[in-house]
């Protein structure tokens, strides 16, 4: 087709198109690929060489490094986008530099791509696909308990150097190795165990003796924070709850989250990069403030009315990547041009209202971008297939049909389908007559052309000749001449118009992929523009505040709320923060029930979103850039583990004091409490301890019920001791073993040692326990204080003993005698009232 429709020619295919770059690169990575995978090539490595092995499972990569000259194995995992090349797992092998890739010979072919190739498209690496047996898991984790392992403290061997002895050669026993490598790394990152598998099978083979000593490392990427799912899962920044259903199994959806809450996301590009986002905080203040500023902007209260009008544009965008994809290998369906012009022309859409937003003087703004692009490309692709497909027909047929005037001769064509009825009742007409007989039909079958049919019958004579074609029960068809006239003149007429409508549709596909660099470049703008409004109306809605990112290693809330907590309650009481050097280390008392566990979550909530580049809910945040959070909040059981819970709760803390520096956040919630107290309490002022001794001391949040421990704690800098503060309501219970609490839920400055009670029992009776059993807890306990010995309670004994009586008796006398000591004590002596002092002392007696 030609003309001024602006199509080209079906030779337009040049070298220098981006499909034909593609093709061009697949045929020269041929020989690279057929070596790589040979599976007679020498499985053992070269002296010296870094080999590198990869797993993929999801949207999760497991690594392994070895540095033969270092005698280093570099583990980790991260999480990646496959629709985008693999982003991180780039970055992981321009850091690495590894001469030999392993991966399994079942990965998909995208992962084995961004294996071989650099972002440039060129080969310079070498990649080897191995059987799915050397990623066995249990395998894996058996080769790794082979090892020798050393921690950060060991001394760095020199280059070529392996050492036959370390410092933990001691540790046989395949309990204390899998303590130390729970130590060191994340055993829990199945993707990651099965990539140390397969590096070290492939670094056995060959070895006539033992490997030698290896330095385990868990590897950074750098401007990411480091944070694991073990602490994304304790934060709640993610919660996957199972979602039953009547008919079949059900499935997994997010709960009460972070990401539940904060996903407004009106496309599924824009979901997945918003998830990416948050397992993947950055460092990098001019990006966060890149978001921060987006998101300034559209909650602008000049802006207000178009955000709305925004993600209502947004949601006609599509996921265009595979749509091209389907595009280059002539598979698209009518589903695919539809989604392409929906994307197409919403992307005029939001580029219109971006136009109007003000407040544009943000240049690394995603809206300025947006707003200054050059859209002619797209517009020029929505027109064109606007202008070419017939959607409405498309869906009633269920492929892609082109529009009537688009093309003249398809036109034609169908003009001369349509009035095939009047050709096929001159056809029936003319054989009548010839044939001299009246039961005749005229029919077309497209392949078969024009046929006469004549009634199935044996005596059915005729005096000219027909050729004989097929036979049903009803008709016996036939060619005349006057058929044979008509497949001259006419012809196949629709596989014509098929034929006709194909080429249309392959012309239209090679315009479209003329410009699918622009359509590429595009999605991702579209994506970041959902994700930012997606944010910018939950912290229009949740009236979160602009942080302060900053160099500083300092974290400074006022009134800051828990993202989620405040969401469940019908009062949520805010909290001033002041984390900096000269008070790194918080320490957080206070009665059960109190909040304290809160308070560390709101905190590391806040620096994550922070990170992420989030308005945080507070009234006003200044936070430093911090290069990991760490928590030791929750357990995480896994039965395949030989592991205690109280084993499990050690590990994290040691991961977290080797690998913490002064910019990590350190979240450490109830620890020492899985075994007894004396114990507990020990290395709960052990980890206090070498906190505040570390030359350079992290951000430290530290919440414990071990109120002996403040008297084993030097409350002074950088050591600060908060409690969570409460009043007291005198019990009118006779036999009360204390007073009632009223939790305040605010965090106040108090010396160590003041807080000497956790209320247990106030908690206990809140939730239901028998008063009865609270009753006899709170005798043992005073006995137990006093040194008196405790009688045992009669079998089926529900009523409280003599010695429970005097007991009860005794500690309610020096209660009550406590509180009018308080009440003189409180009493203003100048101005106070005295009528009010008779009637407290008349309550306390």
């Amino acid at each position: 087709m030609k003309g001024n429709d602006g199509w080209a020619d079906p030779s337009w295919a040049a070298s220098d198109a981006p499909h034909a770059q593609l093709h061009a690169r697949k045929r020269r990575a041929g020989p690279a690929q057929a070596a790589g995978t040979d599976a007679d090539a020498d499985s053992g490595v070269a002296d010296g060489a870094t080999v590198m092995a990869v797993y993929s499972q999801d949207a999760s990569v497991g690594f392994a490094c070895h540095d033969a000259e270092g005698c280093c194995l570099s583990v980790g995992q991260v999480q990646d986008d496959a629709r985008n090349s693999f982003p991180n797992l780039q970055l992981l092998k321009q850091q690495l530099s590894p001469q030999l890739i392993i991966a399994c010979g079942r990965a998909p072919q995208p992962l084995i791509d961004a294996l071989r190739y650099n972002e440039d498209g060129d080969v310079p690496y070498t990649v080897r696909l191995v059987a799915v047996a050397e990623f066995s898991l249990e395998a894996a984790r058996a080769k790794l308990l082979l090892l020798e392992v050393y921690n950060n403290s060991a001394p760095e061997p020199s280059p070529g150097d392996c050492p036959a002895q370390g410092q933990n050669a001691g540790n046989r026993s395949k309990l204390g190795r899998m303590v130390q490598l729970n130590s060191i790394v994340n055993m829990e990152n199945t993707e990651m165990v099965r990539a140390c598998g397969a590096l070290l099978s492939l670094l056995f083979q060959g070895q006539h003796g033992p490997l030698g000593v290896l330095y385990l490392r868990e590897l950074k990427m750098e401007n990411l924070l480091r944070i694991d799912n073990g602490t994304l899962e304790a934060l709640q920044v993610f919660h996957t709850e199972r979602h039953p259903v009547a008919a079949g199994r059900g499935g997994d959806r997010e709960g009460l989250s972070l990401f539940g809450v904060m996903n407004r996301t009106r496309t599924r590009p824009g979901a997945r990069l918003l998830r990416q986002w948050f397992v993947q905080p950055v460092l990098s203040i001019s990006e966060i403030t890149a978001r921060l500023d987006t998101l300034s902007v559209l909650t602008s209260g000049a802006n207000a009315g178009l955000l709305p009008q925004l993600q209502k544009a947004l949601s006609q965008v599509r996921d265009l990547p595979p749509v091209l994809l389907r595009l280059r290998t002539a598979s698209a369906s009518e589903r695919d041009f539809q989604a392409l012009y929906h994307t197409t022309s919403a992307f005029l859409q939001v580029q219109a209202l971006c136009q109007q937003f003000t407040e544009l003087e943000y240049h690394s703004s995603v809206l300025h971008k947006m707003a200054t692009v050059n859209a002619e490309p797209l517009s020029y692709v929505a027109s064109l297939v606007g202008h070419v497909i017939d959607f409405e027909v498309s869906c009633a047929q269920g492929r892609s049909c082109v529009r009537t005037g688009v093309h003249p001769p398809l036109d034609s064509l169908r003009q001369c389908y349509v009035t095939l009825d009047d050709i096929l009742a001159q056809l029936v007409a003319d054989d009548c007559a010839a044939l001299g007989v009246a039961d005749l039909h005229g029919v077309y079958y497209p392949q078969l052309g024009f046929l006469i049919a004549l009634p199935a019958s044996p005596d059915l004579t005729v005096e000219m000749p027909l050729a004989f074609l097929f036979r049903t029960e009803q008709f016996s068809y036939y060619k005349s001449s006057n058929c044979r006239t008509l497949d001259e003149t006419i012809g196949d007429i629709v596989t014509q118009i098929n034929d006709e409508e194909a080429r249309v549709i392959r012309e239209l596909t090679e315009c479209v992929l003329q410009h699918e660099a622009a359509l590429l470049g595009g999605a991702p703008l579209l994506a970041e523009l959902d994700v930012l409004a997606s944010l910018a109306a939950a912290c229009a809605e949740f009236d979160y505040a602009r942080p302060v990112v900053t160099a500083d290693n300092v974290v400074r809330l006022r009134a800051a709320r828990h993202p989620l907590k405040a969401l469940a309650v019908d009062t949520f009481i805010p909290n001033d923060v002041e984390i900096s050097p000269g008070a790194s280390v918080k320490i957080v008392t206070g009665p059960n029930l109190s909040g304290k566990s809160v308070y560390l979550k709101q905190v590391g909530l806040i620096v994550f979103m922070a990170h992420v580049g989030l308005f945080v809910p507070a009234e006003a945040a200044t936070i430093g850039v911090c290069d990991a959070i760490y928590t030791r909040i929750r357990t995480r059981e896994c039965a395949s583990e030989p592991l205690s819970t109280f084993m499990k709760d050690c590990s994290q803390v040691v991961k977290m004091l080797r690998d913490c520096t002064e910019r990590s956040l350190l979240l450490i919630d109830e620890f020492g409490k899985g075994t007894d107290p004396d114990s507990g309490v020990a290395l709960l002022c052990g980890v206090v301890q070498h906190l505040a001794e570390a030359s350079e001391h992290p951000k430290a949040l530290v919440s414990t019920h071990f109120l002996e421990a403040l008297d084993f704690i030097d409350d002074r800098p950088p050591i600060e001791v908060l409690a969570m503060d409460f009043v007291l309501e005198p019990s009118s219970a006779p036999s009360a073993d204390e007073d009632g609490v009223v939790f305040l839920y605010r965090a106040v400055r108090r010396a160590a040692g003041t807080v000497r009670r956790s209320y247990a029992y106030h908690c206990a009776r809140l939730a239901g326990v028998p008063d009865t059993v609270v009753r006899r807890a709170a005798v043992v306990e005073r006995l137990l204080r006093d040194g008196v010995p405790v009688r045992r309670l009669a079998g089926g004994c529900s009523e409280p003993d003599e010695q429970e009586q005097q007991e009860d008796a005794r500690y309610g006398l020096d209660r009550r005698l406590l509180t009018l000591v308080a009440t003189f004590l409180d009493f203003d002596c100048e101005r106070g009232d005295v009528d009010e002092l008779r009637r407290r002392i008349a309550e306390a007696q």
